[in-house]
């Protein structure tokens, strides 16, 4: 059992966050809660049988709050991002990070120096799909060696950690889901405007594609790649709905299409399974960040793997405007 604080309730308190703490009873114990708006906070304890906190720092301050849930990207969440670290208090930090890369290195040299640790939402390596993928690339489909991820245009507005348009969150995840996957670091980046023909668009858009070839596994074998696409807008009932990956291993190919939607080919053999009784992704990642914080050693995303997608996206913008690959 792990006593937290919340800070920053959010747009997305009671959609995605309170039903998961509610699954978490066994693993999580919410000791207070913190918000700017007071009649949201009273509710959110009243409905978790806890305390309010009059602000941030009393909350980061409690003896009886081990670890610091941070669920609002708003206004208040770098300051009290710093106030968890001076504390030594492991943070989770929930949504988009909306903090620049200077922001983010400023960050990191903090739980350097104070030790200690923050996890990302980067929940998209949990969905359940990616989970069944990786089963599948252990026991059937063997490593994978090419991958190709369609963004939608709906995923592509707005933008990530403070940086440029160019790199939303979406594709942020994505060179953050591809890298995750393969197990080694990107060598070289190329992105190119859909048609040979078009002018180079003034940033990651729709219509770009980008190629990410990755160092050679240190098992050997091929040099992995990825190849991402913005998808250009189209006639609405022809848009992908979701984000899709496609996946050619070293036996077989699957596609995720969706976060709970896998369709896999192997030896002439083709399944399409639905997982939707699978645990969802966030309610994963919280609870590896428990794990984490009680000692254990569960992989857990850092803010090393941010500042790395961001540094993709810095490249493929380079590229693009450059019209030449970038080695990385």
């Amino acid at each position: 059992m792990l006593d937290v604080g919340i800070i920053g309730l959010g747009p997305h308190w009671e959609s995605k966050y309170r039903p998961i703490l509610q699954k978490l009873t066994q693993r999580l114990r919410v000791r207070s809660v913190y918000s700017p708006v007071n009649n949201l906070a009273d509710a959110a304890a009243a409905d978790l049988n806890c305390s309010v906190s009059l602000g941030m720092l009393p909350l980061v301050q409690r003896d009886d709050v081990r670890a610091v849930l941070i669920l609002d990207g708003g206004w208040c969440r770098h300051t009290s991002v710093e106030f968890a670290c001076r504390q030594g208090k492991p943070a989770f930090l929930g949504g988009p990070l909306d903090l620049s890369p200077v922001a983010l290195r400023g960050l990191a040299d903090l739980t350097a120096t104070q030790g200690a640790m923050l996890i990302p939402e980067f929940s998209h390596r949990y969905t359940p799909a990616t989970g069944r993928l990786r089963e599948l690339a252990a026991a059937r489909l063997g490593r994978p060696l090419d991958i190709l991820v369609e963004v939608p245009p709906s995923d592509l507005n707005g933008s990530a950690t403070g940086h440029p348009a160019h790199a939303s969150a979406a594709l942020v995840a994505a060179f953050d889901w591809c890298r995750n996957l393969l197990g080694t670091a990107p060598s070289k980046i190329t992105a190119t405007a859909g048609n040979p023909g078009d002018c180079a668009p003034a940033g990651l858009g729709a219509g770009v594609v980008i190629e990410v070839l990755f160092r050679r596994p240190a098992a050997g074998g091929d040099a992995p790649r990825a190849t991402i696409r913005l998808a250009p807008p189209g006639p609405a009932d022809a848009r992908p709905r979701n984000v899709q990956y496609s996946v050619q291993c070293a036996a077989g190919r699957a596609t995720i299409d969706g976060p709970d939607r896998i369709t896999w080919v192997h030896a002439g053999e083709e399944a399409t399974e639905t997982l939707t009784t699978e645990r969802g992704d966030v309610e994963v990642l919280l609870d590896h960040f428990c794990r984490r914080v009680v000692g254990g050693l569960v992989p857990v995303p850092t803010l090393d793997d941010v500042s790395l997608a961001l540094r993709l996206a810095d490249l493929a913008d380079q590229s693009l405007r450059q019209r030449a690959p970038i080695n990385f």
